[in-house]
């Protein structure tokens, strides 16, 4: 019996639409957080959120985007390279949002 993750690579219709959905997830994140953000004059904590969808939107097309270039070229390392740095970005928005948080509560 095959698993559904090979199920899943297997077949191409499916892991297009698998794909496309990873994709659109964080683009719908970045455009929520984003309209929040403005509706809330510019808040802090809706800065932090908004600007970790964006990274991680960024690093998800340079992800798809890496997949039609050759893998053994200097640009797919270059690719790959700006993928882990706005992963990395994104998540040290996370921490400065947890950061901010802990602030409100102490004081």
């Amino acid at each position: 019996m095959k698993s559904y993750a090979s199920f899943l690579y297997n077949n191409i219709f499916l892991n297009k639409i698998f794909s496309a959905v990873l994709t659109l997830i964080p683009i719908l994140f970045l455009i929520i957080c984003f309209i929040v953000y403005r509706i809330r004059s510019n808040d802090v904590k809706w800065k932090y959120r908004t600007l970790f969808f964006f990274f991680l939107t960024l690093a998800r097309i340079f992800q798809v985007f890496g997949h039609f270039l050759k893998k053994d070229s200097a640009v797919f390392l270059l690719n790959w390279f700006l993928v882990w740095i706005f992963l990395i970005i994104a998540v040290l928005f996370i921490f400065k949002e947890l950061k901010l948080k802990r602030k409100k509560v102490i004081t």
